[in-house]
């Protein structure tokens, strides 16, 4: 179980994060609020990405700096800024090299492959937003995470891709028991899949 007690980040003198505290168990939790409410500043401090001000993450009542530090974690963001240049199988390559044995290749190229049809030879600049959201989360998948975090994966989707998303979302967490925790400010997205919603804004649950 994975709670999180106090969390608060400051940016200058306003509040991103206000005093929030929540406890995850498993199954597909939904954060949901406008834009500029605090979900991606959340996640980014759920995630190790920024340090936040006050506050502390426990994992089964162990207090814990960084949650990679105790679980297996799959972290996608909006900002998949990579080389334009680059191809994927090279791309692919780099991130096996960096995970060594918890990069499972069987699972990564079921996703790429099989469920999302991709192709190793486009480079990064070819890819559409679809695929680019279908490539990262091939490769956040091959960890075989216990907890995955997204942040807005269905921004910017067409309506089918989105489908095709977020049915991955559903079942890698029903099948696989993994947890999923993943932002939008897409009401019939998180209504689809989430078994909890979160509603946050100003920092604060409400």
């Amino acid at each position: 179980m994975l709670k999180i007690n106090g969390l608060t980040k400051n940016f200058k003198k306003v509040k991103a994060i206000d005093n929030f505290s929540f406890e995850f168990k498993n199954g597909v939790y939904g954060l949901l609020g406008p834009n500029g409410a605090g979900k991606s500043t959340l996640i980014k401090c759920m995630c190790g990405v920024i340090d936040a001000d006050e506050g502390q993450l426990e994992v089964d009542d162990q207090v814990v700096k960084k949650l990679d530090d105790v679980l297996v974690l799959g972290f996608m963001n909006q900002d998949q800024n990579v080389y334009n240049e680059i191809k994927i199988r090279d791309l692919t390559n780099f991130v096996k090299d960096v995970m060594k044995k918890k990069f499972d290749q069987e699972v990564y190229y079921y996703y790429f492959k099989d469920v999302f049809q991709l192709d190793e030879d486009y480079k990064m600049k070819e890819l559409s937003t679809g695929m680019k959201v279908k490539y990262f989360l091939s490769l956040e998948l091959a960890k075989n995470p216990d907890l995955l975090v997204l942040d807005e994966p269905t921004s910017g989707l067409d309506p089918i891709v989105r489908d095709e998303v977020l049915d991955i979302l559903r079942c890698v967490a029903k099948e696989k028991n993994t947890s999923v925790l993943f932002s939008s400010h897409i009401t019939e997205d998180i209504e689809k899949i989430a078994d909890r919603v979160i509603f946050i804004n100003n920092g604060r649950i409400v």
